[in-house]
């Protein structure tokens, strides 16, 4: 498969990877793709995900890279819309505080850029086991090493709901309950090294006026967020 690949793109402006270990979860080829960006920084100056049943918009990049060298920020993100099996499309996931990652993963895989930079200077990886959450992690991992992040309130990719990561009955109940023991242990642990002041200083300057009204759930999100920093509870 990598040689046919590189046979349809002999230019080096796409370089084909594999991921040799297949006894190893989600996680791994994951981390070989950031190991690759972070070897090429000087050439690929951010980095982005996208899986096989989602979709990138036409303005993702530069909508994002823009942002990012307008704001200065290690991150940006957007909002993601969800397509359904019937090819209904719906608002999937709206912006919120980075740091509310602390409660909920409300950013798609798809839905932002990160510099190369940074994710080589923290050593920003996830974990090769994890075959549920692996997104997830990443993005806590980079709370945890003090990304400086930053948002636009629009929707700037598609992910499905057919995949085995968005349903809400898993093919592997176990190993999804696992990750979520995981993705609990890192939630306590970056919260216990985030202050709160930082927390409601970032409410303070949040564009919620470029957003749709917050939902119930929203709220939830961001209280959830707060007694986590007050109290020391992720989960609280």
């Amino acid at each position: 498969i990598k040689t046919n690949l590189e046979a349809c793109f002999p230019h080096d402006r796409v370089r084909v990877v594999g991921a040799p270990c297949t006894d190893l979860r989600r996680g791994h080829p994951l981390n070989i793709g950031l190991d690759v960006a972070c070897a090429y920084r000087e050439r690929y100056g951010f980095a982005c995900i996208l899986d096989d049943d989602d979709i990138l918009y036409p303005n993702f990049t530069s909508r994002l890279v823009r942002a990012l060298e307008t704001s200065g920020a290690d991150i940006v993100y957007g909002s993601s819309l969800r397509r359904d099996q019937n090819g209904r499309v719906t608002l999937g996931y709206d912006v919120l505080p980075f740091t509310s990652l602390l409660a909920a993963n409300f950013i798609t895989t798809n839905s932002y850029v990160v510099r190369t930079d940074f994710l080589s200077e923290h050593q920003i990886r996830t974990a090769s086991d994890m075959h549920y959450l692996e997104d997830y992690s990443l993005l806590l991992r980079m709370l945890e090493s003090g990304v400086i992040a930053h948002c636009i309130a629009e929707p700037i990719s598609e992910f499905t709901t057919g995949s085995d990561g968005n349903t809400t009955e898993r093919e592997h109940p176990e190993e999804f309950s696992r990750c979520q023991d995981i993705i609990s242990l890192l939630q306590s642990r970056v919260a216990a090294c985030t202050r709160l002041a930082d927390f409601r200083a970032e409410l303070l300057a949040f564009p919620f006026n470029c957003r749709s009204p917050l939902t119930q759930s929203e709220y939830e999100i961001l209280t959830r967020t707060e007694n986590a920093l007050a109290y020391g509870n992720a989960n609280a």
